[in-house]
């Protein structure tokens, strides 16, 4: 009994066999559903923006597209760790301001107004990280009632990974396992390194190593 399929893997980690088995482990079609309908509500979706379900359907082992030709929808993504990361990772846990002033710059320089924000973060700290992001439309999924209980905590945080997987650019959390899958799927689809391997720094100032770029290979 493995608790994580990396466990099985991990002598293979980042080689043929591994990409294999992580391009076979695909998003299930409702879950994808409710991803594209999130994003079709709040206009995530561009002209460039391939459909996720028919994505979905074809055979992974005939899906190999050029890095870099995905272009994803006109949003940034951020996956914002919180909880046990600010007792755990507090050298690499930005502070509220800090992240805003971190995100401003990517929303700046990606020249889109809206952010998606997945995290385990408290009301009050994304309360604190809308306020210090005015200018800019912050969205979180949260589904109703009916549908939590339908999909889980499990299969939100599934349809938060996907509509990270779309989105035009991508910081994540240091050495997150959530943030690995974002980055893999973000690698399957064709996203630029650029657009993908990118992580929050302690402080807005100061540089930090960024996630290393494990390459797809077929």
């Amino acid at each position: 009994m493995f608790e994580r399929l990396e466990t099985l893997l991990h002598d293979h980690f980042g080689g043929r066999e591994y990409w294999e088995a992580r391009r076979s482990m695909q998003f299930a079609l409702p879950l994808l559903q409710l991803a594209l309908d999130f994003r079709r509500e709040h206009g995530l979706i561009s002209s460039e923006d391939g459909d996720p379900l028919s994505a979905r359907l074809t055979d992974w082992r005939t899906v190999k597209p050029p890095p870099g030709s995905a272009k994803g929808g006109p949003y940034v993504c951020a996956h914002l760790r919180r909880q046990d990361y600010l007792r755990a990772r507090p050298d690499a846990c930005p502070s509220m301001k800090e992240a805003a002033e971190q995100l401003r710059k990517v929303l700046q320089q990606q020249k889109v107004s809206t952010l998606f924000i997945a995290t385990d973060g408290s009301p009050d700290e994304m309360k604190e990280l809308q306020t210090e992001l005015p200018k800019f439309s912050v969205l979180f999924y949260r589904p109703p009632e009916d549908v939590v209980r339908k999909i889980k905590d499990g299969g939100s945080a599934i349809v938060e990974q996907a509509i990270c997987s779309r989105a035009q650019y991508f910081i994540g959390s240091y050495e997150s396992t959530f943030s690995f899958r974002i980055q893999e799927e973000r690698e399957i689809l064709g996203f630029a390194p650029d657009s993908t391997f990118n992580r929050f720094c302690k402080t807005s100032t100061a540089s930090c190593e960024q996630p290393t770029r494990w390459k797809i290979v077929y």
